[in-house]
C-alpha cells in the first residue's frame, strides 16, 4: 500500500528569503517618536500623541513557531530577533515584542495589534478563537467548592449566604429554605459573576425554576455599566416578562408584557444584546425585540438576582459572543494564561526590564503599568487560509504586524514584525458541511478533482474548489456564481461525469443546485443551477438529503420532513415531479439516507430509524417504492445514531449493493445484497470501535468505495482518534493500518481516483478543528488487488 498527500517540506526556513530581506531592508527606521493616531495607514507612522504624550517605542520581535512552549522560553523560535519568519497557513504561531520607553504613564496601557497584507492598509487584528471560533463561557460551580464558587459573585444586594449550590453541581439558588440562614427567602438578591471574557458578550442565558407563584420574581442582570447602572429581564409573579433599566439608580420600565408560565416548570431564558438594542426569548420563542437602552458602554457582566419571598433556581447559565473567522487574529494560548507575566526573554533594550503580559483569545493585553524601562508582551496568533468572506490566502503573502494600545494609537518602531505565508501542499482548509453524504473530490475527465465545502464555521457558503495538481493545491472556482443558501446542515451529491448535483436541506427549505465542470473553459467549471427551490417540510431533529442522477438525467432525491423521510424525482428539462413516502415519521423518527443508482436505473436507499432499525428501500420510476427491507436491528437508539450508516455502496461487477453501518457495539459492520435480493449474513468490518458524532452532526467517523466488487474502507478510531485503513478480500477484512499522521481526525470523504492509470481512493480529512475550520487535508491510498 502507497500513501501519499502527507508529505511536508524538509525545510521552509529558506523559502524566498531574498525577497524577505529585500522587504526588510525597505521597512523606514523610525527615530523615537510619541504614539501614532489611530489613522490607519500605508506607512505606519505618525505624529500625533498618545495618552500622557509618553513616548514608547517597539525595539524588537521575535516569532516563535512552537505555539505551546511556554510563555517565557527562550525557544521554540522560527527567526533571529528583527528576522522575518516563514510561517503555516492554519497553524497558530507566535510573536513576542520588546517596547521601552523613558518616561512613566499616569495610567496602565493595554495593547493590541495592528496587521496589513502584502503592504496593504493596515487593519486591527481581533480576538477570535482557532479552529473553533466559539465564543461561550459557561458558569457552572461544577469545578470548584462551594465556598470557591461563591467567593467569585460579587453582592449588590444580599450576601454570599444567600447563594447555595444545587446537588451535583449542576447549577444555583438565590435564597434559602434553611431557618437558620440569615436569608430565608425574604429580601432581594442581586450577584454578579466575577468571571468575565476576554472578549465581549452578546447573548446571555440561564433556565430558571422558582420555588412558588404569587410575588417572586427573579431573572438575569446585563448590559452592566456599575451597580446603579444596568438592565434587569425578569419573570414576575408567573405572569409577566419585564425590562427594567437602572440609570444611577433610578429604574424606568422598558418593557412590560404579559406571559403565561408554570412556576413548577424549568423556563429558558436568553437575553441578547444587538448593539444598543436588547431582544428576549423565553422557551425558544421571542417575545421582546428591538428595546432601545441606554447608550452607556456595557462591561462584559452578568448579574443574577430574585426578588419577593422564596427561592430561584438557575441553571445552564451561559454567556455568548459573535464569533468571526478574520484572515488572521489573536487565539487562545496553549502555554500560557491570558495576563501571564512575561521575563526578560529578548535583549535589544539597554533599559531596565520593568515587567509585560501575554494576551490570549482577546484584542487586547491586561493593563500593563508603564514606566521607565522596557516590556516584553507575546500575542498567539493563526493566518487562515480561508476566512470569513470566502478570502483566501496565498503562500508568499507578506503579514506584518504593529502594536497598538486600546485607542488604536500605534507604537514606533525601528521593525515591524513580519512573517511570510506558506500554504503546505494537499492543505484544503476550510470546514466541512454538516451530515454530508458523497461531497467527492470527484474527479472531471481532464484529471481536475473538485471538492464541496465551506470556507469558514461563521462564513456558510457553498463552495466547489478544484486541484489541478492532483490534490496539491486548491482553489474556489466560480466564487460569483456559487448558491445564496448558506445554511449547509444537510447536503449530498452525485458526479455525472460532467456535472455535480447537489441536493441541500436546510431548517426551512430543501434546494437543488449544478456545478457544471465543463462550463467555463477558462476556469473549468461554473454553477449553472443554483438555489431552485424543491419543497419547504417540516423542520427534521435532523437535517439530512442525498441524491442520485438516472442515465436518462432525472433527479432522485432524498430528504427529511419532519420526522419522515421523503423522495422526490426532477425531470432533465426541469420541474419537481411526484412526491413519495419513504417513511411516515408517525411513531418512529427516520433519518440518515443515503442513495445509489444501479443496473437500469434501479434507485438503492437506506436509511435509519430511532428504534435501531436499519431498513432498505428501492425505487424505480415505472414502479415507484418498493416494500422494507430491515437489514438490521443493531443500530444505537441514541439521538446521533440517526447518522449510524456510511454512503451506499453499489458493485458494478454483480449488480450487488453493500450497507456499512455503526452498532451499538461501536464497530462496524457490512451486509451485501445480491442482485437477487438476497442478503449475505452481517459481517463485522472493524474490530476497533470507531467514532460517532466526533463533532456536531451524528455521523459516524468512516467511508467507503468499492473497486472491482471490493471495498476499501477508512474509519477513525474511536479513542485515539486516528484514521485506519482496511480492505475487504473476500469473506475477510485486512488488519487496520494507520494511514496519516494526523491525530483527532474528526470527517472524512472520498472517491475513487485515477492516477496516471492507478486507482486511487482520494479523500478529505477533517483533522481535528473541533467543528470550526482549517483543517482540510486530502490525502490518497494507492489501491491494491487483495
Amino acid at each position: 500500500m502507497a500513501i501519499s498527500g502527507n508529505q511536508t517540506p524538509a525545510t521552509i526556513t529558506g523559502l524566498k528569503i531574498s525577497a524577505l530581506l529585500a522587504l526588510v531592508l525597505s521597512w523606514p527606521v523610525l527615530s523615537q517618536a510619541r504614539v501614532d493616531t489611530p489613522a490607519v495607514d500605508e506607512s505606519g507612522s505618525s505624529s500625533s500623541p498618545a495618552t500622557d504624550a509618553i513616548e514608547i517605542q517597539q525595539v524588537a520581535f521575535r516569532v516563535r513557531s512552537e505555539f505551546q512552549a511556554d510563555l517565557n522560553a527562550d525557544s521554540g523560535w522560527a527567526a533571529g530577533v528583527n528576522e522575518p519568519a516563514v510561517v503555516q497557513a492554519d497553524e497558530p504561531f507566535r510573536i513576542r515584542f520588546e517596547v521601552q520607553t523613558a518616561q512613566s504613564a499616569h495610567d496602565p496601557v493595554r495593547f493590541g495589534l495592528q496587521f496589513r497584507r502584502n503592504g496593504g492598509q493596515w487593519a486591527p487584528v481581533l480576538g477570535e478563537n482557532f479552529p473553533q471560533p466559539e465564543k461561550i463561557a459557561k458558569i457552572e460551580p461544577r469545578d470548584e467548592s462551594a465556598d470557591v464558587f461563591r467567593s467569585s459573585w460579587v453582592f449588590v444586594e444580599g450576601g454570599v449566604r444567600d447563594l447555595s449550590i444545587n446537588g451535583k453541581g449542576s447549577g444555583m439558588t438565590l435564597g434559602h429554605n434553611d431557618p437558620q440562614a440569615s436569608n430565608n427567602g425574604e429580601h432581594p438578591v442581586l450577584a454578579f459573576s466575577t468571571h468575565t471574557p476576554t472578549w465581549e458578550p452578546t447573548e446571555f442565558a440561564s433556565e430558571l425554576h422558582f420555588s412558588s407563584p404569587g410575588e417572586l420574581s427573579g431573572g438575569l442582570a446585563v448590559h452592566y455599566h456599575s451597580p446603579q447602572d444596568y438592565v434587569r429581564v425578569e419573570l414576575a409573579n408567573g405572569k409577566a416578562l419585564r425590562v427594567v433599566e437602572l440609570a444611577r439608580g433610578r429604574a424606568s420600565v422598558l418593557a412590560d408584557v404579559p406571559v403565561q408560565f408554570e412556576t413548577s416548570e424549568w423556563i429558558d431564558l436568553v437575553v441578547k444584546l444587538d448593539g444598543s438594542d436588547l431582544n428576549v426569548e423565553i422557551n425558544g420563542e421571542e417575545l421582546l425585540s428591538d428595546i432601545p437602552l441606554n447608550r452607556l458602554e456595557p462591561r462584559p457582566a452578568l448579574g443574577l438576582f430574585k426578588d419577593g419571598p422564596g427561592f430561584v433556581e438557575f441553571r445552564n447559565v451561559v454567556m455568548e459572543g459573535e464569533p468571526a473567522s478574520p484572515m488572521t487574529s489573536i487565539v487562545a494560548a496553549r502555554g500560557f494564561s491570558h495576563g501571564a507575566q512575561t521575563e526578560d526573554v529578548l535583549d535589544s533594550s539597554d533599559l531596565e526590564f520593568v515587567g509585560g503580559s501575554g494576551a490570549s483569545f482577546s484584542s487586547l493585553t491586561k493593563p500593563v503599568e508603564i514606566t521607565e524601562g522596557h516590556i516584553e508582551l507575546e500575542f498567539p496568533l493563526v493566518i487562515r487560509m480561508f476566512s470569513d468572506g470566502a478570502v483566501r490566502s496565498e503562500s508568499g503573502d507578506f503579514f506584518e504586524y504593529r502594536l497598538v494600545d486600546e485607542h488604536g494609537n500605534t507604537l514606533s518602531f525601528q521593525h515591524p514584525a513580519a512573517v511570510e505565508l506558506y500554504v503546505p501542499d494537499y492543505h484544503l482548509g476550510g470546514t466541512f458541511v454538516e451530515t454530508p453524504m458523497r461531497m467527492g473530490p470527484w474527479q472531471s475527465a481532464d484529471g481536475s478533482l473538485y471538492f464541496l465545502m465551506e470556507p469558514a464555521e461563521t462564513w456558510n457558503a457553498l463552495m466547489v474548489v478544484r486541484s489541478t495538481d492532483k490534490g496539491k493545491s486548491w482553489r474556489e472556482i466560480d466564487p460569483q456564481g456559487r448558491p445564496e443558501t448558506g445554511d449547509l446542515e444537510g447536503l449530498g451529491s452525485f458526479f455525472d461525469g460532467r456535472s455535480i448535483h447537489i441536493f441541500h436541506q436546510t431548517s426551512d427549505e430543501v434546494v437543488y443546485h449544478v456545478f457544471d465542470t465543463s462550463a467555463n473553459s477558462a476556469e473549468l467549471g461554473a454553477w449553472v443551477i443554483t438555489d431552485e427551490l424543491v419543497e419547504t417540510p417540516t423542520e427534521p431533529p435532523t437535517q439530512v438529503a442525498d441524491i442520485g442522477v438516472l442515465s436518462d438525467g432525472t433527479v432522485v432525491g432524498v430528504f427529511a420532513d419532519g420526522r419522515g423521510l421523503k423522495l422526490k424525482t426532477r425531470e432533465r428539462q426541469g420541474g419537481w415531479n411526484q412526491t413519495y413516502i419513504l417513511e411516515q415519521g408517525e411513531t418512529t423518527t427516520a433519518s440518515g439516507p443515503s442513495v445509489v443508482v444501479g443496473k437500469d436505473d434501479v434507485v438503492h436507499i437506506v436509511y435509519t430509524l430511532d428504534n435501531g432499525q436499519a431498513i432498505y428501500r428501492q425505487f424505480v420510476t415505472d414502479t415507484g417504492l418498493a416494500a422494507q427491507e430491515v437489514i438490521s436491528g443493531e443500530i444505537g437508539t441514541g439521538e446521533a445514531d440517526v447518522g449510524a450508516l456510511l454512503p451506499l455502496l453499489y458493485h458494478e461487477n454483480d449488480n450487488s449493493v453493500s450497507v456499512i453501518y455503526r452498532a451499538q457495539d461501536q464497530r462496524l459492520y457490512e451486509r451485501r445484497r445480491s442482485e437477487l435480493g438476497h442478503w449475505r449474513r452481517a459481517q463485522r468490518v472493524s474490530v476497533s470501535p470507531v467514532v460517532q458524532n466526533a463533532v456536531d452532526s451524528d455521523q459516524v467517523g468512516a467511508d467507503a468505495i468499492s473497486h472491482n466488487g471490493r471495498i476499501h474502507l477508512l474509519f477513525v478510531h474511536e479513542d485515539s482518534r486516528q484514521l485506519f485503513y482496511t480492505r475487504q478480500a473476500s469473506e475477510t477484512w485486512s488488519n487496520p493500518v494507520e494511514v496519516t499522521s494526523e491525530m483527532n481526525v474528526q470527517w472524512v470523504r472520498g472517491a475513487l481516483i485515477d492516477s496516471g492509470g492507478r486507482q486511487r481512493y482520494g479523500f478529505v480529512l477533517d483533522a481535528g478543528s473541533d467543528g470550526g475550520s482549517g483543517m482540510n487535508k486530502y490525502r490518497e491510498i494507492e489501491l491494491t488487488t487483495p
